[in-house]
């Protein structure tokens, strides 16, 4: 949710909330930061897809966090080992939350993501790493004016 504001965070989430079929959530550390300080203050708002949201069991890949909340696992050492383990196990899909990063990058490299369902806003972030860069030989090249 992090640079969603009013209308935006409603329509966004009752998208997901139409494929909210999964049994779990995978965050790199950056999405997991920003989600776990908004949606503990949206159960009023959002009711029991929040609590939900709240209580679902989350994974967190991070080389930096020594400790979690939120109801998070940190996922330590091989995340490519830990995260095919853990779509072995029986249950629901798992949601990956967030596209950036290196987290998203491995696992889009070692065949790890099944689908990708993508919300786009428009902000310029100006910076970062691209999600698709080296991994599926795509390159965006913004049109010069």
């Amino acid at each position: 949710m992090s640079g969603c504001t009013g209308r935006r965070v409603s329509e966004t989430a009752n998208r997901v909330k139409e494929r909210n079929d999964h049994a779990e959530d995978h965050y790199g550390r950056l999405s997991h930061e920003a989600h776990a300080q908004v949606w503990p203050q949206l159960e009023a708002e959002f009711g029991d897809y929040a609590v939900r949201m709240n209580t679902i069991p989350k994974y967190v890949a991070s080389t930096t966090l020594k400790e979690t909340t939120w109801n998070t696992t940190l996922i330590e050492g091989d995340v490519v080992q830990e995260v095919a383990r853990l779509k072995e196990q029986p249950g629901g899909d798992i949601l990956k939350v967030g596209t950036g990063g290196t987290f998203s990058r491995t696992l889009l490299r070692h065949g790890l993501v099944d689908e990708y369902l993508f919300w786009l806003f428009p902000v310029i972030a100006g910076s970062g790493g691209r999600l698709y860069d080296g991994v599926l030989g795509l390159t965006y090249t913004p049109k010069r004016r």
